[in-house]
């Protein structure tokens, strides 16, 4: 539960019962040694148990089990493969890159992800030593698309994984969708297989 919790998927008010052992912070729990409400107040702002236990957990560091730390690095490792396949493209041919070859690049940079930090604050020096392996591009296209009617209940109900800017609804469903560099291809396929290839695109 304390790694549900730290992971997002639970909050600590609604559990408490069932995560502590004591509704007591202490600085050492073997001796008995409590924490008073003033430190607890200085430090954390707060002296609300539920509060101080969500932070405590999403910040702090948790000790977890061999095989729970296998699952989570297997999941977060996923987690920084599938962000890069979906937002980025070789510069040089312009498309986007394998799983497997995403895969390989991490392995070839030695890049560890910390299990217990969010993937978005790992991103940035991730990206840094994988691109001297693997060129990658990333970038957002803009596109304008026009659907005839015929097709329009169809590609309206897929869109919405995408960042829709706008949606007008007229003689045809126009629509203005921000794709990830890497989704780009495989967004252009679906609209024209979902409109029989008589879906228009305009990119900006």
């Amino acid at each position: 539960m304390a790694l549900e919790i730290k992971q997002g998927h639970k909050d600590a008010s609604n559990n408490l019962s069932k995560l502590l052992a004591t509704d007591e912070v202490y600085k050492n729990s073997r001796s008995g040694d409590r924490v008073s409400d003033k430190a607890l107040q200085e430090c954390f702002g707060t002296t609300d148990l539920a509060q101080i236990t969500e932070r405590i957990l999403k910040h702090g560091h948790l000790d977890l089990t061999t095989e729970q730390k296998r699952k989570l690095s297997e999941q977060k490792r996923k987690e920084v493969i599938d962000y890069i396949v979906r937002n980025s493209i070789n510069p040089i041919t312009k498309a986007p890159h394998p799983y497997n070859r995403v895969e390989s690049a991490l392995d070839s940079a030695k890049i560890v992800v910390d299990i217990q930090r969010p993937i978005d604050q790992q991103m940035e020096k991730i990206i840094e030593k994988v691109s001297i392996i693997l060129p990658m591009d990333f970038k957002m296209f803009t596109f304008k698309v026009i659907v005839p009617l015929d097709f329009a209940s169809k590609v309206n109900g897929i869109i919405n994984k995408y960042d829709i800017i706008e949606r007008k609804w007229g003689s045809s469903f126009n629509f203005t969708a921000k794709v990830p560099a890497g989704e780009k291809d495989s967004f252009m396929n679906t609209i024209s297989g979902l409109t029989k290839g008589q879906a228009v695109f305009e990119t900006e």
